[in-house]
């Protein structure tokens, strides 16, 4: 079941690259966020509708085991997974840094024109990497699943701690990035442990604030915008024009809520109210978001 869920990961992430993002090389990095978040969720909802509202149960992959350390038990599972996950991090350093097809890699991550007339092929390599990464996620996800919720909203949630990672490594930093994992993981772990400790802590949500922490600082400190690949020109996704003509619109519009508000009562005026709340908080959302 593993080999044929890692395959099936490379054929999606191959199948992704070629119909979604090789059209998309040349379009603004905000355009490609998007699409990617897209595409995360279509995947959620197509799993949804697939396993309904249960979360299948995975068997333990690795040895089961306990050990003591500061006065907590901690199971050997976590510990064979981190050392999988070092394993990989290791193996794609040298994989990027001593072969041919690595520097192949970074040649074209650097310029794509540059590679091509080197007689090396961009697309060829993009769909190899894309291959290489979509095997790589798909193994984590499997290795992950015994130790949390096999759900796809709760593995979306692993993309801020991700994204935390690549920051602080900037990136380029196979060994730094995984490092930085690894710490943000256990930092969030022992964040939840004082959440039992203290009382004056929140209850909920401390844990999953460290790696958005994380993000800000880096943010704020390092932050720069990420160069195109190979570009010096800088595209927007285009200018909306400002409306014309709004303040009929908007008398009429107050007046109709007024009058909603007054002619309704009960469990009508509490859904005209959420109606009002929830198109306020509509309005002020990105497109990210």
């Amino acid at each position: 079941a593993m080999a044929i869920s890692v395959v099936i990961a490379t054929l999606l992430g191959v199948g992704l690259y070629l119909v979604v993002f090789r059209p998309m090389r040349t379009a603004p990095a905000l355009a490609k966020a998007v699409a990617a978040i897209g595409v995360m969720l279509v995947l959620q909802a197509l799993i949804s509708l697939r396993v309904k509202d249960d979360s299948p149960a995975v068997r333990y992959i690795f040895p089961q085991g306990s050990l003591t350390i500061g006065g907590q038990r901690v199971t050997t599972d976590h510990f064979w997974l981190a050392a999988v996950v070092i394993g990989l991090a290791v193996c794609a350093a040298l994989v990027l840094r001593y072969t041919r097809f690595g520097i192949a890699t970074e040649a074209a991550a650097e310029s794509e024109k540059g590679a091509l007339v080197t007689g090396l092929s961009p697309n060829r390599i993009a769909v190899a990497n894309w291959a290489l990464s979509s095997a790589t996620a798909g193994l984590a996800g499997i290795l992950i699943a015994p130790i949390t919720t096999l759900s796809p909203f709760a593995y979306s949630l692993f993309l801020v701690p991700a994204l935390a990672a690549a920051l602080v490594g900037n990136f380029t930093g196979i060994g730094v990035t995984v490092g930085a994992g690894l710490a943000i993981g256990m930092l969030m772990s022992e964040v939840t442990k004082l959440q039992d400790v203290f009382a004056w802590l929140p209850r909920y949500g401390l844990g999953e604030a460290v790696p958005l922490v994380l993000i800000l600082g880096f943010l704020l400190i390092r932050g720069q915008a990420l160069p195109g690949r190979g570009a010096l020109i800088r595209q927007d996704l285009g200018r909306t024009p400002r409306p014309a003509g709004l303040i009929i619109p908007t008398v009429i519009g107050v007046v109709v809520v007024i009058a909603a508000l007054y002619l309704t009562s009960g469990s009508m005026r509490l859904a005209v109210i959420m109606s009002l709340l929830f198109a306020i908080i509509a309005l002020s959302q990105a497109v990210i978001t």
